[in-house]
């Protein structure tokens, strides 16, 4: 929403000063600019700072964005869910545990699976397919046509992106 807010030729820094973004007309570039914007730049194009108190979260190694997946999801998930129609499910021989933290597509599609989001959020997007007995414990976010495997075992804190397969043991 911060950036969403901000106003022509705006730019939002965190409480330590880190530029977060910027709106503001490509024309305001100067003729020898790079790509790269800083703060010092902006200045120069006196675009007017709004400095927040939002402290985002920062990826400092490569494994962080594996490691963080579980948070990212259960901190994104009630925005995702909040702006998209929940599908009920009709199968009647899939279990469902947590049912408040678990969000199907209408277009999804789930049969003879369990699916516990008591300790964490399972979102299934557009098209997903989770074959018959295929288990989904947890935190997870499963990207549009993708498909979970037949007796597939999902255990947590991860999300697969668009079409993708998975099956076995994640």
């Amino acid at each position: 929403d911060l950036l969403s807010d901000l106003g022509p030729d705006e730019y939002a820094t965190d409480a330590s000063g880190q530029l977060l973004g910027a709106r503001f007309s490509p024309l305001l570039l100067p003729p020898q600019h790079e790509g790269l914007l800083t703060i010092q730049l902006l200045e120069e194009m006196q675009l007017k700072a709004i400095q927040t108190g939002v402290s985002p979260m920062r990826l400092s190694k490569r494994t962080d964005v594996f490691d963080l997946a579980g948070e990212l999801i259960r901190h994104d998930f009630p925005l995702i869910v909040a702006e998209s129609p929940d599908s009920k499910l009709k199968d009647p021989h899939t279990r469902v545990y947590g049912k408040d933290n678990l969000y199907v597509h209408p277009t999804a599609r789930v049969k003879a699976a369990i699916l516990n989001a008591e300790d964490g959020p399972i979102y299934l997007g557009p098209n997903v397919t989770v074959e018959e007995g295929a288990i989904i414990r947890r935190t997870h976010a499963i990207g549009a046509n993708s498909t979970i495997g037949v007796g597939a075992k999902l255990r947590g804190d991860s999300s697969l992106g668009i079409y993708c397969k998975a099956a076995g043991e994640l």
